[in-house]
């Protein structure tokens, strides 16, 4: 049977990688105050503190002593005497000081070896759950409960929480495996987001291919139903549009959209009697004023169904609306729309934010109103929580954008890079990105406006790859703990899943000659040496001089 021997000398060289890879290559920091980092890593241990403070003031003193790289080999006994303390005190603070650092991950494994088999699988329990809750990828955190059967954040190794917690050895693979099939989710968003960038491109087919990728993700995504459709309908493949749009009804039969889509296909293969039925339940589901352009094409269908006409070029698209308010409330919507804009530069959020509401009480539809409204509550966000926003004011300012969006085109790329820029302030990066692409397909930003957003997406890219990154890490610990249980399906099914990681960061940064090293050190461990030799070279074309990818190449037989 053939071992990734994760444990041994070679195989450093991965952790290693991913260890610069979180540190974007640039080394180690300068030394910290050992001192100082001495005496917080006390005061945690004596204090009633939260695991995430004592996991911090522990991961800082062990920074300071490996950033110190002569005081590191005296001070490794002392820095495993105090993990094993720690063990005892607050068993997760000594995951979260140790064991998720990259920035000296090649010692912590050597650390985490040292651990009884079942104070490992408590540890691949955690990693599990750590990459199964992670928010990359999701609109909202998944918020998975904490795993039972292990130590809860605060109390020790060995010490009971509740009654019903369940001993270390009862806890099976297979309840991890079910919270990481969770993943599937923001997976299925990821592809939506691209399919609806391509949809913006006019890439149609490429729509296509990731939207049915998100439909076998997640069946019941009437949102992947419906943009499916808006493709078929674009490739004038009208029936099987239909067939989606009626997906998408089923699913969610309460949005009048999918019967406005569904009804436009009707149309355009002469089936007036099934659109006049479609616009109906539209109007019955939304009878407001912002179905007004289906009303007219309703009264239009009506009365060519009763004289068999074919309507099919008096009405080409159902989303054309032209909204005529009187000139009086319309010039003074724009005055509350500019000073709404000079109280924003004021961060006077709350001024801002009534001065807007009153501009939509005039116009509804006044789509720079809802934008500029959005932007104030995002301030007002970050004012009343600077650490994660207020949930509250975030709900509000993605509804504003979100309306925005459908009711104008004119300031439409704008609309998609300030929700963007907010989904980046929670650190929602693959939102963020989604919504960058938009604003970008959108051709309506000036060209000072378009430089921008492409620079403010380059740094997200890479900020996500880095996330990415250290979830390829946790899932790179699960692949070492299920080969130290003998578990080799579960070595190579971690090993996979920490690879798919690392190659979603490549798309997205591919100047890292580390990330191609971490990969091909994967692939070699599973014994696929071709792919191995192919990231080592691509990564030797970024950084010629890198002596580990030499010497990856020259283990392998190959020459550089």
């Amino acid at each position: 049977m053939i071992m990734l021997n994760f444990l041994g000398s070679r195989t450093i060289i991965v952790l290693i990688a991913l260890a610069v890879i979180a540190g974007s290559g640039a080394g180690r920091a300068q030394a910290q105050d050992e001192d100082a980092y001495r005496k917080a890593l006390s005061e945690a241990y004596l204090q009633a503190n939260p695991s995430e403070y004592r996991g911090k003031a522990f991961k800082d003193y062990c920074r300071s002593l490996y950033n110190a790289d002569k005081r590191w080999p005296e001070a490794k006994p002392f820095v495993l005497a105090k993990f094993n303390e720690m063990i005892e005190i607050d068993f997760y603070a000594a995951y979260l000081g140790i064991l998720t650092d990259n920035y000296y991950f090649n010692e912590s494994v050597k650390i985490f070896a040292t651990l009884p088999q079942d104070q490992r699988a408590a540890i691949s329990i955690i990693a599990g759950w750590t990459v199964a809750n992670s928010p990359v990828n999701k609109d909202v955190p998944p918020n998975i409960p904490y795993p039972s059967g292990v130590p809860k954040p605060g109390y020790g190794w060995g010490k009971t929480v509740s009654s019903n917690q369940r001993p270390i050895s009862t806890v099976t693979t297979a309840e991890t495996d079910q919270k990481l099939a969770k993943a599937n989710e923001a997976l299925a968003n990821v592809a939506r987001l691209d399919g609806q960038i391509k949809f913006g491109e006019k890439n149609y087919t490429g729509a296509l291919a990731r939207l049915d990728d998100c439909i076998r993700l997640s069946p019941r995504s009437a949102r992947c139903y419906e943009l499916r459709g808006m493709t078929h309908a674009k490739l004038n493949d009208h029936k099987a549009a239909i067939l989606d749009f009626t997906e998408a009804i089923k699913i969610l039969p309460t949005d009048f959209h999918h019967f406005n889509q569904r009804a436009t296909s009707y149309i355009r293969i002469n089936d007036h009697e099934r659109a006049l039925a479609d616009l109906t339940e539209s109007l019955r589901l939304n009878p407001g004023a912002d179905n007004n352009a289906v009303r007219e094409l309703y009264a239009d269908v009506k009365k060519y169904v009763a004289m068999g006409k074919d309507i099919e070029k008096r009405k080409k698209d159902l989303t054309l609306l032209k909204d005529f308010e009187p000139l009086k409330k319309l010039e003074e919507a724009i005055k509350l729309q500019m000073l709404g804009s000079e109280q924003n530069k004021q961060k006077n959020f709350d001024a801002a934010i009534a001065t807007y509401t009153d501009c939509l009480r005039l116009v509804p539809d006044q789509s720079a109103c809802l934008m500029g409204r959005g932007n104030a509550y995002t301030g007002k966000m970050f004012v009343l929580n600077p650490s994660t926003g207020d949930p509250k004011m975030m709900d509000l300012a993605l509804a504003d954008y979100a309306a925005a969006i459908r009711k104008s085109d004119s300031i439409l790329g704008l609309a998609y890079y300030n929700r963007g820029v907010l989904y980046r302030n929670v650190k929602k990066y693959p939102l963020a990105i989604a919504d960058y692409k938009l604003a970008l397909a959108s051709t309506r930003l000036t060209e000072a406006q378009a430089q921008t957003v492409k620079k403010v997406l380059g740094d997200d890219e890479k900020l996500y790859a880095r996330e990415l990154v250290n979830l390829s890490v946790a899932a790179f610990q699960l692949a070492v703990a299920a080969e130290s249980a003998g578990d080799m399906a579960g070595r190579t099914k971690h090993s996979n899943d920490a690879i798919q990681l690392l190659t979603r960061a490549i798309e997205l940064d591919k100047t890292n000659a580390n990330y191609y090293l971490g990969r091909g050190v994967l692939y070699k461990g599973l014994n696929n040496n071709v792919a191995a030799i192919a990231d080592f070279r691509a990564g030797l074309k970024l950084n010629p001089n890198s002596v580990e990818l030499t010497a990856q190449l020259k283990a392998l037989g190959v020459e550089p």
